[in-house]
């Protein structure tokens, strides 16, 4: 079941403008409320504004009219509170998959033995307890998208936001991973906003939910 209101935009409005002046409005009086729990599709075609309303949800982008409220705060920028998965892995390179994992716990100051702990639980999660000591570039793009997934969970966000997470990958690695997004979403009962070009496999599948 989900619980109450956890974010809310109201009125949001966003123009871009290019370097010749030409003004372009991405965002025109969009409003979003999101309940505790829920698994939340922004469905459309690219260039419709997903992205940008996802970025000004999680606080990285500031300059917009209208407002936007997580857990009853305004959103000013971003907070730990709020996870975000990129369309890229930005994962680190020379970092092992377990040392990525970790790398927001120990920028927050975890220590190393809780950072291992709750790195190796993610990482089990999302079906990688295998991998734990490969490098980024021995992995699957698939793979390393879920490290990404669990790199995020493993800061125990409040709200989990992808932007389109499987949008570079295969039909097939798609399919499988988003199968699998809503088995870790089952499993951690996380509040999450997708961005996506294609909501379906996520409407058949969440149970008792019609997006």
């Amino acid at each position: 079941m989900s619980g109450g209101v956890i974010m809310e935009a109201m009125n949001i409005c966003k123009t871009f403008t290019s370097r010749a002046g030409k003004e372009l409005r991405a965002l025109d009086y969009v409003s979003l409320a999101v309940r505790e729990g829920e698994f939340v599709c922004l469905l459309g075609p690219s260039g419709c504004g997903k992205s940008t309303l996802l970025r000004i949800l999680a606080g990285l982008e500031t300059a917009f009219e209208g407002t936007v409220s997580s857990e009853g705060e305004r959103v000013l920028g971003p907070d730990r509170k709020r996870g975000m998965v990129f369309q890229e892995y930005s994962l680190f390179p020379w970092r092992t998959i377990e040392e990525n994992v970790a790398a927001g716990l120990e920028f927050a100051g975890i220590p190393p033995a809780g950072r291992r702990e709750r790195s190796l639980r993610f990482l089990d999660l999302v079906g990688l307890s295998g991998f734990a000591h490969s490098l980024p570039h021995e992995l699957s793009g698939g793979m390393r998208q879920r490290a990404a997934i669990a790199r995020a969970l493993a800061a125990d966000p409040r709200i989990l936001l992808m932007d389109e997470p499987f949008g570079a990958l295969d039909a097939h690695t798609r399919i499988l991973l988003q199968k699998e997004l809503l088995r870790i979403w089952s499993a951690s009962r996380k509040t999450v906003v997708f961005v996506t070009l294609d909501s379906r496999p996520f409407i058949t599948r969440l149970p008792g939910k019609s997006l």
